[in-house]
């Protein structure tokens, strides 16, 4: 079965932020996971939606989208479609500060119909779509009336709301989908046997990720996934990011670390030694 993949930018840029795996994915294994996951045989496209990275964003996001971008225009089958993004102002009534929002215009209307369009075309057999916005419902019921599939991919740890997933054929997991296409992954072979030497490094990364969140929690902040990665200054450590990626994921598999999200922030932290896997 031919398969075509639809991306909902703002949504899915929100999970990778929130991911390990960030600017590093693999978009060629990403789509083999997902026809592996439909049963398709043949990749008929993928189509990305966004809006354009603006000078109103905060310069890690900014600079997160724009590598994605790059390296998704650069896989066969893949094309980027940018919309304009406009940024509205609010003064609070109360205190009188201003929240900044940013929308991008007509975003979701472009996917859907594209969807159902493409689907009319019959130029595809079954639709993936990386979304948990339900406005798409519309365009998941449609291509369903015309004999197509409408599998969604929960980019929420949550998963999809029950509209959406009753809407579909069937739902998968974000997750699993850059678990399985992370080039890190790939490098390193997620069944590989930890080494003496790797067990070392994870311990000695425990501590200063609790050092590190003894500093930053003074003062009531966190810390950053992507700060200690690349910056933050350990004794023992690894001095490359992808080795200290490396050793967090192997952490957070075991047990030993979380990451969550803080304001659409991936952050780190370890767990409790109460319930940590030995």
């Amino acid at each position: 079965m031919r398969v075509m993949m639809f991306f909902d930018g703002p949504v899915y840029v929100e999970a990778l932020a929130r991911s390990l795996t960030r600017g590093v994915v693999d978009y060629g294994r990403l789509a083999q996971w997902a026809l592996a996951s439909v049963d398709g045989t043949q990749l008929a496209g993928a189509h990305y939606y966004t809006g354009a990275p603006g000078a109103h964003e905060a310069p890690e996001r900014r600079q997160l989208l724009s590598e994605l971008l790059d390296i998704m225009e650069c896989e066969p089958g893949f094309f980027v479609h940018r919309f304009n993004r406009a940024a509205t102002r609010t003064p609070c009534a109360h205190c009188g500060e201003t929240t900044t929002t940013v929308e991008e215009k007509m975003l979701h209307t472009a996917l859907v119909t594209d969807v159902v369009m493409l689907g009319v075309q019959d130029a595809y057999d079954v639709a993936v779509l990386f979304t948990n916005d339900v406005n798409v419902i519309p365009g998941v019921q449609a291509i369903q009336t015309l004999g197509k599939r409408a599998w969604v991919v929960s980019c929420d740890p949550h998963g999809v709301s029950r509209s959406l997933a009753r809407a579909s054929w069937s739902t998968l997991k974000l997750s699993e989908g850059l678990a399985y296409s992370s080039r890190a992954a790939t490098q390193v072979g997620v069944s590989e046997t930890t080494t003496p030497l790797d067990r070392d490094v994870d311990q000695e990364m425990v501590r200063e990720l609790e050092r590190a969140v003894a500093h930053f929690g003074q003062g009531d902040g966190f810390v950053g996934a992507h700060y200690f990665i690349h910056r933050w200054k350990g004794h023992q450590i690894p001095d490359t990011p992808d080795e200290r990626r490396k050793s967090i994921q192997r952490l957070v598999d075991a047990g030993r670390a979380e990451a969550y999200s803080v304001d659409g922030k991936a952050a780190l932290r370890p767990l409790p030694a109460d319930v940590t896997q030995v």
